[in-house]
């Protein structure tokens, strides 16, 4: 993704969220992200403190067993982290990288699932404010992946993100 999709990004990630633009951003991130698009994420909610991403039961989500595959149940526990990352601070600030996942899972996923990531309001301000001062920092969030007909648990994702000024990002090339 480049300077430009990353400004309209910005665009609309870090106003308000209507469903329009919520389909939009949807669209940008599961195109944008070439390894998203066979997953057909459905983005619920994205706001400052909360995002709620469903996974479908697809053939293309599905293991050998018929349920949802390890690797798209890690996926959709870190997606939606890194969107509430990017609602809070932007993409054109800041590079945003994964530094570290782990997935603890708690049952087979075998229905579409949704991904729930949740932060409070005074971590944020305090993340913000660290980023701001240093210009890089690591954040770690926790994903829990639920069942979407009862909400019983599937996993825990956590996720630990690196996050720097784009100023001080070398590129080889």
């Amino acid at each position: 993704m480049g300077n430009r999709l990353y400004q309209l990004i910005d665009s609309i990630i870090l106003n308000p969220i209507t469903p329009l633009k919520l389909k939009l951003l949807q669209k940008l991130f599961n195109r944008g992200i070439p390894f998203n698009l066979p997953h057909n994420f459905k983005f619920l909610l994205v706001t400052k403190y909360k995002t709620v991403l469903e996974l479908p039961l697809i053939y293309k989500n599905k293991n050998h067993l018929g349920g949802i595959h390890a690797c798209a149940i890690a996926t959709l526990g870190e997606y939606p982290a890194g969107l509430l990352i990017i609602k809070n601070i932007g993409a054109t600030k800041y590079r945003i990288i994964l530094e570290n996942l782990n997935v603890d899972y708690k049952k087979q996923g075998r229905e579409d699932l949704l991904g729930i990531v949740e932060v409070n309001r005074d971590d944020v301000i305090a993340f913000k404010e660290r980023l701001e001062s240093e210009g890089k920092g690591s954040v770690t969030l926790q994903t829990k992946v639920l069942s979407k007909s009862d909400r019983s648990e599937v996993a825990i994702v956590t996720t630990k993100w690196q996050l720097k000024d784009w100023k001080t990002v070398k590129f080889k090339g």
